[in-house]
């Protein structure tokens, strides 16, 4: 249950980061902005971000627990590239299916839609997204990893330390 709370305050943080972010970008670049506008980016947001969040939890978790590689920085690089593939292959399916569904386009018009041009921005946006919560998360597990190991370090000192006092004979000492 620690661990839902854990996601969902980081999930929390990266929602109101990404609306944040495109909120702004659309203000900016964006002359025709109005209200409606930020109803449906705060859904887009969420859809996207939600979609990418669970890729990422799932694949970049599945990979950290079950692959183990000795050196960490390279595991640590195959980390972030599943990462980056697993939010640009959830995002263009989250636009494909829900172009699908909600405007009932074809799936020539949706694929043409999908890798045009128009929508680098928002591949660059999940770009960025994704490198930055995964960068922060991966600082994360490295500290806990150090926090980690200091632990193992003092538990063998101080059962070092037991066994020397248990080694003394009392004898010796009186």
């Amino acid at each position: 249950m620690k661990k839902v709370y854990k996601h969902i305050k980081i999930y929390s943080l990266v929602l109101i980061f990404a609306y944040v972010l495109v909120l702004v970008i659309n203000k900016t670049f964006n002359q025709n902005f109005n209200d409606f506008m930020y109803l449906t980016t705060l859904v887009n947001v969420i859809s996207y971000t939600t979609s990418v969040y669970l890729a990422n939890v799932f694949f970049v978790g599945l990979f950290f627990n079950k692959v183990s590689i000795s050196n960490q920085n390279f595991k640590f690089a195959i980390g972030y590239w599943i990462s980056i593939l697993s939010a640009f292959v959830m995002t263009l399916l989250l636009e494909f299916f829900g172009r699908m569904i909600i405007y009932d386009s074809s799936v020539a018009d949706i694929l043409n839609l999908v890798f045009s041009v128009q929508q680098w921005p928002q591949h660059i946006l999940t770009f960025i997204i994704t490198t930055v919560v995964y960068f922060f998360l991966v600082y994360k597990k490295k500290q806990e990893n150090k926090v980690r190991e200091q632990k193992i370090v003092a538990r063998v000192a101080s059962a070092k330390f037991e066994s020397l006092k248990s080694q003394i004979d009392p004898h010796f000492l009186f």
